[in-house]
């Protein structure tokens, strides 16, 4: 018959597995936080253009705001994980969030004076603040086990869910809200608006404290340069985005080509972008299914089929289909990239380096994609356009059979060595009370069952 002092250690035990296994609440919250984030790039994309096109000295400059906000994301990219990492996250995204604040407030005053400049600004800041909440899906990795890291990613990736549905909602009916006000200028308020709420959130998250050191040593480039894992997630990430930018909006200026209506392409869009956040609610349960490598190779070809789908013809049913297979490529190409970056570190001078180099890249490779789809369009035509983008993905397709058996071995090494025992985390769990479940015939049997998950040591 069992005695009170083994019953209480296993109860203690299967009170610290259930903690375990939950999400705790912060990571709901940045999940809603990172979707409001991605709301506001949404709207930023869909207006810009145009308010450029209006207020610019020459027609050539009428995309310079837009490609600011992009410069602004690159420069802040690596800087703002430098000082989530000296400072802590919540006191960095939340001077980020007041400043996503001001430039809606700025980009309503441009609009009201007519100052390119002013617009110019307001985009430049909305980068500042648009890196920030980009590194929340970092975030949620702090804030959750190691165990939960797969599914903490997904919440927050899905997340950008948000995104699909309120940007376009507030974009095509900002100007009913307030007769006085512009659209656009509407449009610059909900951010100002977003951007407030998403400060308020950031108040109620509780990150864990950093670790400091006396002896802080700086972090040699050529221990992270040196990572062929790393670098192929940060390609998955980069040319995912690059890519995904690049035949979106060609798509878009395609189909209008075409003879598609504007509420039509609007819709398509719409889906399209549906398809890149919401699988991320059950993406990590196929990861966990087929492993790393295989879901890669999943997106790979997701990838590729995009473009043989998009030159196979241009009707209705070809551009839903490919926009579809386009979100899902993204989807799983940009989150595995993230996974990886999340589990290759353990030092937080490396982890938040390597995450502000990875975001970095990633808004190179977006602008890129972004900035030169007209020019790609209207010098080499849509096939063409294609026949790149099967190029550069058979390029990551060689990159991925270099490192793919590595990438299995490392990742699933480092989830086995990294997933904290519970005796270890729990830090109401005394020394003693360990001690004497040790000893215990209950913790045998527990632990016999548990380890094949690997969430208990194995018995001795």
């Amino acid at each position: 018959m069992l005695g009170i002092n083994e019953i209480m250690p296993l109860l203690q035990v299967l009170k610290t597995m259930t903690n375990k296994l939950s999400l705790s609440p912060s990571v709901y919250l940045l999940a809603l936080g990172y979707g409001l984030g991605t709301t506001i790039a949404v709207i930023s994309l869909a207006m810009s253009g145009l308010i450029g096109a209006e207020l610019a000295p020459h027609p050539a400059l009428s995309t310079l705001p837009y490609g600011l906000q992009f410069v602004g994301v690159m420069l802040s990219a690596l800087f703002s994980s430098l000082l989530q990492a000296r400072f802590g996250r919540q006191r960095i995204v939340f001077v980020a969030g007041c400043l996503g604040v001001l430039a809606g407030v700025m980009g309503v005053l441009a609009l009201h004076i007519y100052s390119f400049v002013l617009l110019s600004i307001t985009h430049f800041l909305l980068g500042f603040f648009l890196a920030n909440t980009g590194l929340l899906r970092f975030a949620a990795l702090d804030l959750s086990p190691k165990v939960l890291h797969g599914k903490a990613l997904s919440m927050v990736m899905f997340g950008g869910t948000f995104a699909s549905i309120l940007g376009p909602f507030i974009s095509r009916n900002a100007g009913t809200l307030f007769e006085r006000l512009s659209v656009y200028q509407v449009s610059y308020l909900a951010i100002s608006v977003i951007a407030a709420i998403i400060v308020v959130i950031v108040l109620f998250l509780h990150f864990p404290a950093l670790k400091t050191s006396t002896h802080r040593q700086a972090i040699p480039l050529n221990a992270l340069f040196s990572q062929r894992l790393y670098w192929f997630a940060v390609a998955c990430g980069g040319i995912a985005y690059s890519l995904m930018n690049l035949i979106m909006i060609n798509a878009s200026i395609q189909m209008k080509a075409d003879g598609f209506a504007f509420n039509t392409v609007s819709y398509y869009i719409q889906v399209h972008v549906l398809a890149m956040f919401m699988p991320s609610l059950f993406n990590m349960k196929v990861l966990d299914k087929l492993g790393i490598s295989r879901f890669l190779a999943l997106g790979l070809v997701l990838q590729l089929l995009v473009s043989v789908v998009f030159l196979w013809g241009q009707n209705p049913v070809t551009f839903m289909l490919s926009l579809l297979l386009l979100g899902l490529s993204w989807n799983i190409l940009y989150t595995s990239g993230s996974y990886i970056v999340g589990h290759l570190f353990d030092s937080p001078e490396m982890k938040f380096k390597a995450q502000g180099i990875n975001d970095l890249c990633v808004a190179f490779c977006s602008a890129v994609g972004s900035l030169s789809a007209g020019v790609v369009l209207g010098l080499l035509g849509w096939y063409i356009q294609h026949l790149i983008a099967v190029v550069i993905t058979l390029c990551l397709v060689v990159f991925y059979l270099w490192v793919h058996k590595r990438l299995h071995v490392t990742i699933s090494s480092l989830r086995g060595a990294r997933n904290p025992h519970l005796l270890r985390v729990n830090s109401g769990f005394c020394a003693p009370c360990a001690s004497k479940l040790a000893r215990s015939t209950v913790y045998a049997k527990v632990s016999s069952i548990f380890s094949r998950v690997k969430m208990l040591p194995p018995y001795h």
